[in-house]
C-alpha cells in the first residue's frame, strides 16, 4: 500500500535475489496481477494497466485521474471484471454504463501510445457474466452465464463464440489467477469441485479431473521462451494429496502423498478465489499454497 492505494510494486530478480525496480500507479484499494514472461497485467474494477518486465508501462485503460489525459479512453464508467494477456493483445470483460451485458474488448498489449489504447474489438456479448481463462492470439477462453446457463465458450470475436464445455451448474471458484494455471499448450480452470483442462491455442476441451483442489502444475514448464520443455506430466493437488497426470489425456499414472488437510474450503468464495490450492517449483522443491500456510516438498528421483 502506498498514498495512492495498492499502487506500489517493487520487481525482484529470482535468480540473483536481488532488487530490480519499482513502480508506483493509481489503484485505490486492490489489484490483482497476472503475467507473461515480458509483460505485467494490473487490474482493479476501474483502471487496468500493463508493463513491461523493467514496469515501463505500456497500456493504461480505464479510469485516468489527469485532466491532460481526458478522452483518450474509449469509453467511460465501466467496471471491469476479468483481464488476460499474451505480449501482443490483451482482452478485459466489463460492465459499461447503459449496456445490458458483458462486453469483451480486446486491444494491442504494446500501442503505440501509452495513454491512448489501440481496441482490436469490442461488443457486447449478450452474456450475463463473463469471466476470461486464457487469452490466445486465435481467440478467448472465458466462462460464460446467461440466466441458468454455465458454459465455457470460445471467442473469437465478442459476439463470435462456440461451446466448449457446458457445466451443471454455478461453479463454486471463478476464473482468476488462483484458479487457472497451464503452459504454452493447455491451460487449466479449478472450478471449485474439479479441474478442467483445454488446448491452449484452440480452446478445445481436453480432459477433467474430479475432487481436485487446485489448477495444477505443469512438471518441467518455464515460461521463459528462452526454456525448453518436454510438458509430459501434470501435477494437481487433492485432499491430503497429489495427482500425477498425462499431460495431454489427464490419464492418473501415479498418486503422491501430501499434508494432512481438513478440507479445501473452496464453496461459497468464488469472487476471491479463496480456498484454492497453488502449486510452484523451484529447483527441486514443490511448494504447496493451502489454507494459509506453505508447505514444502523435496523432489527425489
Amino acid at each position: 500500500d502506498g498514498a495512492s492505494g495498492c499502487s506500489d510494486v517493487t520487481s525482484l530478480d529470482p535468480t540473483g535475489q536481488e532488487y530490480a525496480s519499482t513502480r508506483q500507479s493509481a489503484f485505490a484499494d486492490s489489484m490483482e496481477l497476472t503475467a507473461t514472461w515480458r509483460h505485467v497485467l494490473a487490474l482493479s474494477p476501474d483502471r487496468l494497466e500493463i508493463w513491461r518486465d523493467d514496469l515501463v508501462r505500456t497500456v493504461e485503460y480505464g479510469a485516468v485521474d489527469a485532466p491532460q489525459e481526458a478522452g483518450m479512453q474509449p469509453r467511460a464508467g465501466c467496471t471491469l471484471v476479468t483481464a488476460d494477456l499474451t505480449d501482443e493483445r490483451f482482452a478485459v470483460t466489463e460492465r459499461c454504463p447503459g449496456e445490458q451485458s458483458v462486453r469483451l474488448t480486446i486491444s494491442e498489449t504494446v500501442p503505440e501510445d501509452n495513454r491512448a489504447p489501440e481496441e482490436i474489438a469490442s461488443e457486447p456479448t449478450g452474456a450475463d457474466g463473463l469471466w476470461i481463462i486464457d487469452v490466445t492470439e486465435q481467440g478467448v477462453l472465458a466462462l460464460r452465464n446467461r440466466g441458468p446457463d454455465w458454459t465455457v465458450e470460445w471467442f473469437t470475436s465478442p459476439t463470435e463464440h462456440s461451446t466448449v464445455l457446458g457445466l451443471d451448474g454455478e461453479p463454486g471458484v471463478l476464473p482468476s489467477p488462483r484458479s487457472v494455471s497451464g503452459d504454452n499448450a493447455q491451460v487449466r480452470w479449478f472450478d471449485g469441485r474439479s479441474t478442467h483442462a483445454f488446448d491452449g491455442q484452440s480452446g478445445r476441451y481436453s480432459w477433467t479431473l474430479g475432487a481436485s483442489t487446485g489448477p495444477g502444475m505443469t512438471g518441467g514448464w518455464s515460461p521463459d521462451p528462452e526454456a525448453h520443455a518436454n510438458d509430459e506430466w501434470v501435477l494437481v493437488p487433492l485432499d491430503g494429496a497429489f495427482a500425477l497426470l498425462d499431460h495431454d489425456t489427464g490419464r492418473e499414472f501415479r498418486r503422491l502423498p501430501g499434508a494432512a488437510t481438513t478440507g479445501n474450503g473452496a464453496t461459497g468464495e468464488g469472487v476471491t478465489g479463496g480456498g484454492v490450492t497453488g502449486l510452484a517449483q523451484i529447483g527441486d522443491i514443490l511448494y504447496e499454497s493451502r489454507a494459509g500456510l506453505v508447505h514444502a516438498y523435496k523432489f527425489l528421483d
